[in-house]
């Protein structure tokens, strides 16, 4: 939602699998986020939010382990607007989800689709 030109409330979510043989790992992002524009009219922003993230460890001969927990997101990009609703863009984020006794990292570089 616009709150007005420099400032956005929405919702993110990003995902990732990393797989090696017959391993892989997948980090899932879901957060509520607020959105900073410094100028409304160059498309450069400034992003940070919390929600519910989920790890999960594959090891594709019957061991897995997953845990889920507190997710923070934060990241910075630049949108292209094309039209008046639809922006296209590119995204630095950095995200750690905290577990009970760890936490696990990670950084994405990710093309973004945004309809205001």
């Amino acid at each position: 939602g616009v709150v007005n030109p420099h400032l956005l409330l929405g919702f993110d979510v990003a995902a990732w699998r990393y797989q090696e043989g017959d391993s892989a790992v997948q980090f899932n992002h879901y957060d509520a986020m607020i959105t900073l524009f410094p100028s409304a009219s160059l498309g450069l922003f400034a992003k940070g939010g919390l929600g519910y993230g989920v790890t999960v460890f594959d090891t594709y001969d019957g061991d897995y382990a997953g845990d889920d927990g507190l997710d923070l997101r934060l990241g910075a990009g630049w949108e292209f607007q094309l039209g008046s609703s639809f922006h296209l863009g590119v995204e630095l984020a950095w995200a750690a989800t905290m577990f009970e006794t760890y936490a696990t990292q990670d950084v994405n570089l990710l093309a973004t689709f945004t309809w205001y």
